[in-house]
């Protein structure tokens, strides 16, 4: 029965008052196989467009199919239609995706009855396209892409980011994005989860609670400490799924796609290369340090949790940065008697200084060995190693081998250091994995935490979250190469006071002997014993993690 002037009036303000009322009675969708029907929401679906009504800044960890994409759309339409000048920002992880959801806006539009679009004074929009669309009110909505230059300068009344985690640089466009949404605009960003990255950050900082038992979906009451109001809907939310759907849904993906596309967890989705029982593991442990110094004395980046101990060996190793850049120069101090780190610096320092800096904490820790990575920058630190007369260097073993048949004054331009390769950097990365995964030692750092928790596997290597910092891990993964905690492992400080006494044998041989010779197929100077070398050489055999 078609409306009087005066209903038609009165359903026009109940539409624009209530976007439920409106979408619910007078939206309808494009089905591929059923053609047009009605938008009927869920239970679920109007609680997020009332929470999209009360708080500025919403966010919503969501299971997958649940249609929020369309809700959010069709609340798109509404504020549209019902606000003058409104400007609608739609981003998601590609600009197809934004564009679809213009198309669904597009749909609806057209399909709402003419007498409401003359009592609202809306047309056809004058200017649209497959990017935008524009109504006669001066209200826009825009599907923009993933740049970090996106919105710039433009006044947003509603900012929806689709599928937020699964964006690469969310960080990096939020920042850029929130100044024109935090002078009166209105943000709506949602996804399924995907391991520890900034959408996770977000989430956390919206200080959610714990889903309860036996509640369908979450709700939270207020925001968090971030401004954002939480939302979280697990697969159960919708009304028409049970266990038989889960299980048929469960059957066609694996455990992380269950835990990210059904059960919104950050910690089964999650691409972390370290598993969350090695966080917690290294997270219980830790406590704060017991002192705090740095260069000169200067400075609380080296973090002190035991000071060395008579008749403890220790080996030092570093990973070197350029020290005026993003990353930090970082060493551990491990302690091979107790397997554990008593030590750890983290902090911007120049590479030639920073060699300094080890030469000084080595000494403090009874001469430790010191294992610092020499790639490019690493190459002014290993000069000032060498260079300082440091009784206690490491040198990578091929380079160690050579210098048996070297004199001295060949062997002065060797740079101790281990060289980080594409071939060794995923085995120095695993070894640490397995150390850390088997409990075979102890570390105390929370920084070290922090790493490990936006330490990524992209699928072809481990690296860093973009903007986050992996300095610890490699500085630890490198001393992991010279000191490898397990139980069969002969004593490292056995090994080490044998292999003193040997290099003192191979100096009192060096003169002996009276002509030039050859070992193992390479010619060997006069001045060198060649029953010492072979000693050496084949130590170095059967102790060659040492090197």
């Amino acid at each position: 029965m078609a409306l009087t002037k005066k209903e038609q009036v009165e359903e026009v303000l109940k539409c624009g008052k209530d976007p439920i009322y409106f979408i619910k009675n007078y939206l309808y969708i494009q089905h591929p196989t059923k053609g047009r029907l009605p938008f009927r929401l869920y239970p679920f679906q109007e609680e997020c467009i009332e929470s999209f009504l009360d708080y500025k800044y919403n966010i919503v960890l969501k299971s997958r199919q649940l249609g929020l994409s369309t809700t959010t759309a069709a609340y798109c339409l509404w504020m549209a239609l019902f606000r003058q000048d409104a400007n609608i920002l739609l981003m998601a992880t590609k600009l197809e995706v934004g564009k679809g959801m213009i198309e669904k806006i597009r749909t609806a539009f057209k399909m709402l009855p003419a007498w409401m679009l003359n009592l609202l004074e809306l047309k056809v929009p004058d200017a649209e396209s497959v990017k935008y669309i524009k109504f006669t009110n001066g209200s826009k909505i825009t599907a923009i892409p993933t740049a970090k230059d996106a919105a710039r300068g433009e006044a947003v009344t509603l900012l929806v980011i689709d599928e937020a985690a699964h964006i690469e640089n969310l960080e990096e466009l939020w920042m850029g994005l929130w100044s024109t949404v935090s002078t009166g605009g209105r943000a709506i960003v949602f996804s399924t989860p995907k391991g520890r990255n900034y959408f996770q950050q977000l989430w956390v900082g919206a200080e959610v609670p714990e889903l309860e038992p036996n509640k369908v979906g979450q709700i939270c009451k207020g925001v968090g400490k971030n401004g954002f109001h939480g939302i979280k809907l697990p697969w159960f939310v919708h009304p028409e799924r049970d266990d038989e759907w889960f299980d048929a849904q469960s059957r066609a993906l694996d455990a992380r796609g269950v835990a990210q596309e059904l059960l919104c967890s950050f910690e089964g989705s999650s691409l972390t290369f370290f598993s969350q029982t090695s966080i917690d593991y290294v997270r219980n442990l830790s406590f704060p340090p017991v002192s705090f110094t740095g260069p000169e004395g200067k400075g609380m980046d080296l973090q002190i949790w035991k000071n060395a101990e008579e008749g403890h060996q220790y080996v030092l190793s570093a990973d070197v940065a350029r020290g005026d850049a993003e990353d930090y120069s970082a060493f551990h101090v491990f302690d091979i008697t107790k397997s554990e780190v008593v030590a750890e610096y983290l902090g911007k320092i120049p590479p030639d200084r920073f060699g300094e800096w080890l030469i000084e904490v080595g000494k403090k820790y009874n001469m430790a060995l010191i294992v610092a990575e020499k790639n490019t920058v690493g190459i002014a630190t290993a000069i000032k190693l060498r260079d300082s007369g440091y009784p206690n260097l490491y040198y990578d073993q091929e380079l160690a081998n050579k210098m048996l048949t070297m004199t001295p004054d060949e062997k002065k331009d060797c740079l101790p250091g281990f060289t980080i390769t594409p071939k060794n950097r995923e085995k120095i990365l695993e070894n640490l994995e397995q150390v850390i995964r088997n409990n075979h030692l102890r570390l105390y750092s929370t920084r070290f935490v922090s790493e490990m928790e936006s330490f990524i596997w992209n699928g072809k290597r481990g690296q860093a979250l973009k903007k986050r910092h992996d300095d610890l891990i490699m500085a630890m993964a490198i001393g992991l190469q010279v000191f490898t905690p397990n139980a069969e492992q002969q004593n490292y400080f056995d090994v080490l006071a044998a292999n003193q006494g040997l290099a003192k044998a191979m100096l009192a041989g060096m003169s002996r002997g009276g002509g030039s010779g050859k070992l193992g197929g390479k010619k060997v100077p006069s001045f060198v014993n060649k029953e010492t070398v072979q000693l050496e050489m084949q130590f170095r055999k059967e102790f060659g993690w040492l090197y």
